[in-house]
């Protein structure tokens, strides 16, 4: 039943933003499921993806306001667009339906992702028999299910089951993954997710991607992986194991300085929490991040 009103929900978005005039594609959620397992139900999801162009999110949160998707309390288009901006989606709430990740980013502009929202939504497509729905291109879906994963340290077999279900998928194109993602300096974290897709489900890893069975996972990453699978459920890493876990994610010293320098950089919602500004002061909130930040490492020392 979840998948079935997911995908619901998923074709009246779609035709809302398509009315408005925002191209928009759906990722993950009901109707993943439906491209690896062919059925809505084959993966639990907790909210709705939905990816639009930059220029566009605006446009995109309009269309969705009057059917009552919200920001979080209070906060107004200019000021998501500050704390949101490194986070790269606005999240919206529904008192009766799933919340919705109105992305314009594929992820948090620390992980350099490779691929822009525009050229996802260029080359998305129909999905098969679902009116109004557009999702990814098969290769596209593969590079963002390996990206993904490495961000959450492949902390579920179910995750790592999906990688291994488009591994099976003849329509994707490995040559363009793996050029894509040396392109961004993320190789290494999908590279890893490959490997243990294929050990631990017995599926045979593109020729093209790694000829003669080569690709290697790096021990670090292995190791991350395996303190994530055997956690409890709802228990994490702590921000230490993360951060040396995304940094071994990326290929180069290049792609781990913008990790490090933007994950400092980027506001979140702790800053809004911590001292909330006013609209037209928005912009202000990335000083007052390190500013937050600086009395919590004063405050730390003082008590240490």
């Amino acid at each position: 039943m979840a998948g079935l009103r997911g995908m619901a929900e998923a074709i009246e978005i779609g035709r809302l933003l398509r009315d408005a005039g925002v191209r928009a594609v759906c990722l993950k959620g009901p109707t993943l499921a439906q491209w690896l397992y062919g059925t809505v139900a084959g993966r639990w999801f907790a909210d709705l993806d939905v990816m639009v162009a930059p220029h566009d999110v605006t446009a995109a949160y309009r269309a969705l306001a009057p059917r009552g998707y919200r920001l979080p309390e209070g906060m107004t288009v200019r000021t998501a667009k500050a704390i949101y901006r490194g986070l790269g989606a606005w999240p919206l709430t529904h008192t009766h339906r799933y919340p919705i990740d109105l992305h314009f980013r594929l992820c948090h502009v620390s992980f350099g992702s490779p691929l822009s929202p525009e050229a996802v939504i260029a080359e998305s497509r129909e999905l098969d028999g679902v009116p109004d729905v557009r999702v990814p291109s098969a290769t596209h879906a593969a590079l963002m299910l390996l990206e993904h994963a490495s961000k959450h340290l492949w902390c579920t077999l179910e995750v790592l089951l999906a990688i291994a279900r488009v591994m099976e998928h003849d329509d994707v194109d490995w040559l363009s993954v793996e050029r894509l993602a040396r392109r961004s300096g993320t190789f290494s974290g999908c590279a890893a997710g490959l490997v243990l897709a294929s050990e631990i489900f017995g599926v045979k890893i593109p020729d093209s991607i790694s000829p003669g069975g080569k690709l290697q996972a790096r021990d670090d990453l292995r190791a991350a992986a395996g303190a994530a699978l055997l956690r409890p459920v709802g228990v994490f890493a702590d921000r230490q194991e993360e951060w040396r876990a995304h940094r071994a994610t990326f290929d180069g010293l290049r792609s781990r300085l913008r990790y490090d320098l933007c994950r400092v950089l980027s506001p979140t919602p702790l800053e809004r929490a911590w001292y909330e500004l006013p609209e037209s002061m928005a912009s202000l909130y990335v000083p007052l991040r390190m500013i937050r930040l600086t009395v919590n490492a004063a405050r730390g020392r003082m008590t240490g």
